[in-house]
């Protein structure tokens, strides 16, 4: 030790840390640059208009095909930083989103249908993969070979988990629909979805969680990006709770009538043990806890995971009745998170980031609140989730509204249709009529 000391402070003299560089192939992703270029005019065929071939002429569609083959251009980004530069060489730079793009890039269920088409091995249906969970293989481990014997891997759910958090495992995977019933008939068949491949037994109980995990895991980059916003600006609401008589309002009307909201969660704080007089400790564990592992029946009966409330403002005149009215999910706390330690967790995020919205408001001297004193303006147990051209801005709500709808489509809420033109009941593709609910 005391000879690698100075040679140690020796080195840092010669190269002090803020003139330290580094050089890493995974430190900052490479520049993109588009190569698209405007396509030259389409020549004439008819042969008239030549005094010669046509393939003796520069740059021919029929000799020079990639000169008239279109490139796409890069997509635009919402913002764009001050770093931002035209690559030298490049034929285009990076382009800004415009408010109407902004608009289509706030919307949840554009962004769940733009995502990449893959097939479910259940239904033999091309979906968006928001709309199917990956299955990846794992090795199985010693304690469970003899009990899947003739099997050298098992399936397990894969990717769920926000990249921020956990790497999707690379390789062999398949895609199963969203439904906790089809996973749960397909295993009662014993069916082998994969050669040499079995399914793991706990598989739909842990994807529930898993899909419950990713909603916090949201919630927590949600309000890592929130302190990214500049204090002179005013916010653009992300997450407001209501109060009494708004909530009353939606019970009695049977409408949301909030601009830009995409979902509302009613969380209620969770209460303490009867036995144990404690509050169960909020957890963001991948594997569920010892004991928690099956919830709690409740004394009354459940309620639905969501249930669809049509928006308040209809965006087409009363007379285009052909038109569907927008529809907003409606979340219950209690059902659709079950275990006590992760609904701990979710209340105390969607506090912090209430937190973050009060401090900017306190902060911009634009934004001015109007607090009364009544009865009915207490806050309630009910959150609204905004997101539009102007909030997506600030901070990115799509994610958690695609993490909180792949949860009502695990439950069943959108699948469990049998009804005579249903698509996944019709032929040619495997049927599911066949599963009795």
């Amino acid at each position: 030790m005391p000879r690698l000391i100075p040679r140690l402070l020796k080195k840092l003299a010669e190269h002090p840390l803020s003139e330290t560089t580094f050089n890493s192939k995974h430190g900052t992703p490479p520049r993109q640059y588009s190569f698209s270029q405007p396509s030259p005019s389409r020549p004439s065929f008819n042969s008239k208009d030549y005094t010669r071939s046509i393939l003796l002429n520069k740059d021919n569609p029929i000799t020079h095909a990639n000169a008239h083959r279109r490139h796409k251009s890069l997509p635009p980004s919402v913002t764009l930083s001050k770093a931002a530069e035209k690559r030298e060489g490049a034929r285009e730079g990076p382009r800004e989103m415009s408010r109407e793009e902004r608009s289509w890039w706030a919307s949840p269920y554009l962004r769940m249908l733009g995502s990449p088409l893959r097939r479910c091995r259940v239904t033999n249906r091309s979906l968006p993969a928001h709309f199917l969970v990956r299955l990846g293989q794992y090795r199985i481990p010693d304690i469970m070979k003899e009990t899947h014997k003739g099997t050298t891997t098992l399936l397990a759910p894969d990717g769920l988990e926000s990249s921020r958090f956990r790497v999707r495992r690379a390789g062999r995977a398949m895609y199963v629909v969203c439904w906790k019933h089809a996973m749960e008939e397909h295993l009662a068949m014993g069916g082998r979805m994969l050669m040499r491949s079995g399914t793991h037994p706990a598989l739909v109980p842990q994807t529930s969680h898993l899909l419950r995990l990713r909603v916090l895991q949201e919630l927590e980059l949600l309000a890592d990006r929130m302190t990214a916003w500049p204090n002179a600006q005013p916010p653009p609401p992300i997450l407001r709770r209501l109060t009494r008589g708004e909530f009353q309002d939606i019970k009695d009307t049977g409408r949301i009538p909030f601009k830009n909201a995409v979902a509302v969660l009613v969380v209620p704080p969770v209460n303490n043990d009867p036995q144990t007089r404690q509050c169960a400790k909020p957890s963001m564990e991948s594997t569920p806890l010892p004991g928690e592992a099956e919830p709690v029946q409740p004394k009354r009966p459940a309620l639905p995971v969501s249930v669809l409330l049509p928006s308040g403002e209809r965006l087409v005149a009363e007379a285009s009745a052909s038109m569907a009215e927008e529809q907003i999910p409606l979340y219950n706390g209690a059902s659709l998170f079950p275990l006590k330690p992760q609904r701990a967790a979710l209340h105390n995020l969607l506090c912090r980031v209430l937190a973050l919205e009060r401090n900017a408001r306190e902060k911009c001297p634009e934004v001015r609140t109007n607090e009364s004193v009544k009865a009915d303006s207490r806050a309630s147990h009910a959150f609204v989730l905004f997101s539009g051209p102007e909030s997506v801005l600030r901070a990115d709500t799509v994610p958690l509204a695609i993490a909180l709808w792949r949860i009502r489509l695990f439950e069943g809420a959108d699948w469990d249709d049998h009804r005579e033109d249903a698509w996944i009941l019709k032929a040619p593709y495997l049927s599911m009529d066949i599963w009795e609910p």
